[in-house]
């Protein structure tokens, strides 16, 4: 997929949202980081969990960088 370009011909800005489980934090910010993946943490839906939202122009290029962190934090599951 061709990431896609507003009309001056920049490529188009998306924010993506990451909703976690608290005690997957340490690793997704870990792994996200290493990839040079610039993230803010804010409030999630309930106490325990929290959300991620990373700003790209090419949202699927976040997918084996996710799995990562999926398979990462799998290893450290309460």
């Amino acid at each position: 997929m061709t990431p896609k370009h507003d009309d001056t011909g920049a490529p188009q800005v998306l924010t993506v949202g990451i909703f976690l489980d608290n005690w997957k934090l340490p690793t997704f910010k870990r792994v996200l980081t290493e990839a040079g993946v610039k993230f803010t943490k804010h409030p999630g839906v309930t106490p325990d969990t929290c959300l991620l939202r990373v700003k790209t122009s090419n949202p699927l290029a976040l997918k084996p960088i996710l799995e990562k962190c999926q398979k990462e934090a799998r290893k450290h599951a309460r």
